[in-house]
């Protein structure tokens, strides 16, 4: 006989083949899937059986072509896979990739000139990829706590609200000096300050603090005058 001894799956069941009765030679027989739409590439997997069951070299093409062909909105049918004559007295499998734009596939048999190209088809599947999933998010933080609320403020402070006042207050100090800046405020220090008593100095601020800028400086206040001759406590400040 013609075709496959038995189908691929069980060996007991069925498969789809084209049959070759006279007059049938050099016939095309299509198998075509329905309209569908694809949101990426997908596989088309199939296994096939191709053998004239000859034992003659030239009856070799007697078999015929089986393709693949793929449709879609713009260019319309092209193939995608194809095989030519006798593969042998055995189930192949193939698979072929579907690009996103496919709309519609079929399978063409093209039989051959002698009446041994039955080609047959079985276990037709498709699947479209499946995307890697995303990595898992890290465990959200706990949110920090806001930092302790500063200890008040004596009644002996000083506001400066300007960076020419914090330094008049500091270079002009006889006695202890406690300066306080507003929240918010943002000090640049063009020069060293400098204090020549022997002093305790605080500069101090409240809330969410404020800022001195040394302006890429390393001598913010300068220490010369600051070892043995006054001391400096800094308290609710940023310095950079």
């Amino acid at each position: 006989g013609t075709g496959p001894s038995e189908d691929h799956t069980t060996g007991s069941g069925y498969y789809v083949y084209t049959e070759v009765v006279r007059g049938g030679y050099n016939k095309l027989h299509q198998l075509e899937s329905p309209l569908f739409l694809l949101q990426q590439d997908a596989t088309l997997s199939f296994f096939y059986h191709m053998h004239t069951h000859n034992m003659y070299i030239f009856y070799h093409m007697d078999m015929g072509t089986l393709s693949v062909e793929v449709n879609n909105n713009e260019t319309g049918w092209s193939t995608l896979w194809s095989r030519t004559g006798d593969q042998g007295n055995s189930w192949l499998d193939a698979a072929v990739i579907l690009p996103a734009s496919t709309t519609k596939v079929r399978f063409n048999g093209l039989t051959g000139s002698g009446y041994r190209s039955d080609m047959a088809l079985d276990d037709v599947s498709f699947s479209q990829f499946t995307p890697p999933s995303p990595p898992p998010l890290p465990p959200s933080l706990p949110p920090l706590s806001p930092p302790p609320p500063l200890p008040p403020l004596s009644p002996d402070f000083v506001a400066a609200a300007s960076e020419a006042q914090l330094r008049n207050l500091i270079q002009d100090a006889r006695a202890d000096v406690s300066v306080y800046l507003p929240p918010g405020a943002h000090f640049k220090l063009g020069s060293p300050i400098s204090c020549g008593s022997n002093i305790k100095v605080t500069v101090a601020s409240s809330g969410e603090g404020a800022t001195l800028d040394g302006q890429e400086q390393s001598r913010l206040f300068n220490l010369k005058y600051l070892t043995g001759r006054c001391s400096l406590t800094l308290r609710g400040l940023t310095l950079v």
